[in-house]
This record gives structure tokens, C-alpha cells and sequence, in this order.
């Protein structure tokens, strides 16, 4: 018989009540988050925004806009 185990979750040092940050270790760890987040979206922009714009389009629509069967 199996015992139920807990979910794991992916970030388990984040929901850890244990780690605290000091205020300055906060500031540095955000500042590089966006850096990071700045140079990934800079460096794959056109990807990220052919995503979006699949995302957002209308299954009667095809890619450059037009109606019909859209390409996947």
C-alpha cells in the first residue's frame, strides 16, 4: 500500500519559511532578475512576439491576417 506524499514544488526555497534575505540581498537578487528578464526579452524578441501574436489571433484568421484555416 502507498503512503500519500506531499506535492514537490518546483520552487521549494522560495515557500521556505526558513530563508530570509536582508533588505540588500533582496535589491541586488530583484536588480539582476530584471537585467536578466530585460536581456532574455531583447535577445528573443521576435520569437516572444510571433508567440503573442499566434496567441492572439483568431482561429479564422491565418498568420498574415487574412480569413481562412489558420497555419499552425
Amino acid at each position: 500500500m502507498k503512503t500519500p506524499t506531499s506535492p514537490v514544488h518546483p520552487t521549494p526555497w522560495l515557500h521556505s519559511a526558513h530563508q530570509e534575505l536582508s533588505d540588500q540581498a533582496t535589491i541586488e537578487i530583484l536588480d539582476f532578475l530584471y537585467e536578466l528578464t530585460t536581456a532574455f526579452e531583447n535577445r528573443y524578441f521576435a520569437q516572444l512576439r510571433r508567440a503573442e501574436q499566434a496567441r492572439e489571433r483568431k482561429p479564422w484568421e491565418t498568420a498574415d491576417g487574412r480569413r481562412g484555416k489558420a497555419r499552425e
